[in-house]
């Protein structure tokens, strides 16, 4: 699902139609209609960030007067009162550390079985995986019991046969627990769509402050905006599409049970590893506040800055790309699914 509808897409592209070459505008309208998320989500975040940033001073898209290295996506004047700033736009999410590849892997490892026992069966299971924990240099690290090289014994392979053949009426659940593995599967009464046929307890979770989806990120768009004209302000802008670690940046009520690396310290030590070569990162987090008596959600953006050094002026600007971004149909979390209906178009101004 789009975090926009493609109505406010569209508008959006057409908007920015002065300001983008045939090739930026090209490159934007296919990632928008990429199957894969993560391209879709990405250049919607980025297509929204730049028209937000469209009624100050001076915008140009991607700098055709640049020349240290790659551009960025953006060189704003009125951003910051006294100076110009580049912006580079990035995208993250739980992909690479959800654990949700290890856990379709055994699943459709067992589905696949099931399905020789008898045709069609595997369709219909779902699987639950535990948590496991480990100790590592004092810190109590959670996981998942889904091993990465699973393949199943002979002996669990029997034990789902006989559970395949049970036949009896509800079936109950049977857990499977060797070699790492420890889950409980169910079969429903409907087919199961895959990566929405299986769950774990354990959030979404890195434990080291440089070895994780945000730091690098951050990192990779560094080379975009470090080579900027002395006296430019340096930020990169980090939206949340998907990632668990962002979208609890803030919370009134942290886990103070757990050592993990939060986005807050991750992205502090980013700053303080990287000290001279960017100003500020700027993280944009769809919210959803839900009120009583079944009303619907208020729905907003909250932009969070991290700085060394407080820079005058930034913050006024902040509220006012907040004010001005459309507003979120989901947050990254619940929206993750690309954008296929249909096709944008580059050529003609007008919403499809």
């Amino acid at each position: 699902m789009a975090i926009f509808n493609r109505r406010r897409i569209q508008a959006m592209l057409n908007d920015l139609r002065p300001l983008l070459d045939g090739n930026k505008r090209a490159d934007l309208v296919a990632r928008l209609n990429n199957k894969r998320v993560e391209q879709a989500l990405p250049a919607e975040m980025e297509l929204a960030l730049v028209w937000a940033m469209r009624d100050f001073d001076c915008l140009e898209v991607e700098p055709a007067w640049w020349v240290n290295g790659k551009k960025p996506d953006a060189y704003v004047e009125g951003l910051l009162p006294d100076r110009p700033a580049v912006v580079e736009i990035a995208s993250t999410n739980d992909n690479s550390i959800s654990g949700q590849q290890l856990m379709d892997r055994c699943s459709q490892t067992i589905v696949a079985h099931a399905n020789t026992i008898k045709k069609g069966f595997g369709d219909y299971l779902y699987f639950r995986f535990a948590e496991t924990t480990e100790i590592e240099r004092g810190i109590r690290m959670r996981g998942i019991a889904a091993p990465k090289r699973y393949m199943l014994s002979d002996a669990a392979k029997a034990l789902i046969k006989e559970w395949v053949l049970s036949n009896n009426e509800p079936l109950q659940h049977l857990r499977v627990e060797e070699s790492g593995l420890c889950v409980e599967i169910e079969k429903k009464n409907y087919k199961q769509i895959r990566y929405h046929n299986f769950w774990t307890s354990r959030p979404p979770r890195v434990y080291s402050e440089t070895d994780n989806p945000i730091y690098n990120v951050l990192s990779q768009k560094l080379s975009q905006i470090e080579g900027a004209p002395e006296g430019t302000y340096r930020i990169i802008f980090l939206s949340e599409i998907g990632s668990r670690t962002l979208d609890e940046l803030g919370a009134p009520f942290p886990n103070v049970n757990e050592r993990n690396a939060t986005a807050e310290k991750i992205i502090r030590r980013f700053l303080s590893d990287k000290k001279g070569r960017v100003d500020a990162v700027v993280v944009f987090v769809p919210n959803k506040d839900y009120r009583l008596f079944s009303q619907e959600p208020k729905r907003s953006w909250k932009a969070v800055v991290f700085w060394d050094v407080e820079t005058p002026g930034l913050l006024d600007s902040l509220r006012k790309i907040e004010a001005t971004l459309p507003l979120p149909r989901f947050n990254g979390l619940s929206g993750a699914v690309p954008l296929q209906a249909g096709r944008l178009r580059s050529g003609a101004a007008r919403m499809v």
